[in-house]
């Protein structure tokens, strides 16, 4: 029905998928998109075969231009939302560990976002993370532009550094043209989305100004690296909306790189949805702290417990199985000025912990 009703409207579609960012990069498209055109976006994350429908629904013949977030679980999923949508532009942000337990492998993973391109548009365009070596894979007749650090990018970051603590400065090429842009937020990753949504925006003809002021005035949501200041004066980051293992890096890395000369504490909970894989990516986890200069690592948990053996024998790193057990400790050994990051699976309702450290 969903299908039919959009076909009634004379709009382009874009559609936006992919492991990590699907949702700041639709949301960062919009913001860009909409300063010269009517847009319609999906709220939230509604972008399965309840949510999307629901979007397609809002049109009217005012919108030029319809957003459309697609997620899955499975295999398949995201072929019956590209058939309904058809869209123009395909944005595949990036191809990572999240619903490997479903997909059973990267390469699942891949086959399963790249459905989105098998009903765009014969003359649509393919917006890819240039640096993800799965997304190179693709292989198609239609145009594609890549965005990423690496050299073979359409849309090339030059460079990324924070600010202050404020924000990202960021300065993007594309087309020659150099463009600097600054976004209201501290997350280190926020430069891919940068670079989709500003080829995105080159594509609609919208001009250098208008992406600039786009960005600059976009606002993450909700629950993503939210910088809290508590009464006991410490800096509480809340990013437990979701979890993956490339988000759980790139957390941390942007949290280290904020917090030079402060003590940083991580509360971390399990990665859901990996399946045989869980194991496996918590260790990985596990491996990449090890590296890092933390002062106090706290896993709470199930799956976690693997991330903690492979952390064995380093001083300052605790695990509970549950989150009641864990708040007696964090009375106790958070201090004031402390830097702490929050960071779980939605499922593990981690918000629990940041309401308590508020």
């Amino acid at each position: 029905i969903a299908e039919k009703y959009l076909e009634k409207f004379n709009v382009k579609v874009v559609a936006v998928t992919g492991s990590v960012g699907k949702t700041i990069t639709k949301d960062m498209i919009y913001s860009v998109l909409s300063k010269q055109y009517k847009v319609l976006k999906s709220e939230g994350n509604f972008n399965n075969n309840v949510g999307l429908p629901q979007t397609i629904f809002q049109l009217d013949d005012t919108y030029e231009i319809i957003i459309l977030e697609m997620g899955m679980n499975n295999l398949g999923e995201i072929e019956k939302l590209s058939k309904v949508a058809k869209p123009n532009v395909a944005v595949i942000t990036n191809i990572g560990d999240s619903h490997i337990g479903n997909l059973g492998s990267r390469e699942g993973i891949l086959e399963a976002k790249s459905e989105i391109l098998k009903y765009t548009k014969r003359d649509g365009i393919i917006v890819l993370n240039g640096d993800d070596d799965y997304l190179r894979r693709i292989i198609d007749d239609r145009k594609i532009l890549y965005c990423g650090f690496g050299k073979n990018n359409d849309c090339k970051a030059e460079s990324a550094e924070l600010i202050n603590n404020e924000y990202m400065k960021n300065v993007i090429k594309y087309d020659n043209e150099k463009i600097e842009i600054k976004v209201n937020t501290v997350l280190s990753y926020i430069t891919y989305p940068v670079m989709i949504a500003t080829s995105v925006g080159k594509i609609f003809n919208i001009s250098t100004t208008n992406i600039v002021s786009g960005i600059e005035s976009f606002i993450t949501p909700k629950r993503r690296f939210d910088i809290i200041k508590t009464k006991r004066n410490i800096t509480l980051i809340d990013d437990c909306y979701n979890a993956s293992l490339i988000s759980m890096k790139s957390a941390i890395e942007t949290m280290l790189n904020m917090s030079k000369n402060k003590r940083k504490v991580v509360i971390l909970g399990d990665i859901l949805e990996l399946g045989k894989f869980s194991e496996e990516k918590h260790r990985e986890l596990g491996a990449f702290i090890k590296s890092k200069e933390l002062n106090m690592v706290i896993l709470v948990g199930q799956e976690v417990k693997y991330t903690y053996d492979e952390l064995l024998g380093r001083k300052d790193v605790y695990y509970f199985s549950k989150k009641e057990e864990a708040y007696k400790f964090l009375d106790e050994n958070i201090e004031e000025e402390d830097v702490v990051l929050v960071k779980a699976s939605n499922g593990n309702k981690f918000i629990d912990i940041v309401e308590y450290l508020k």
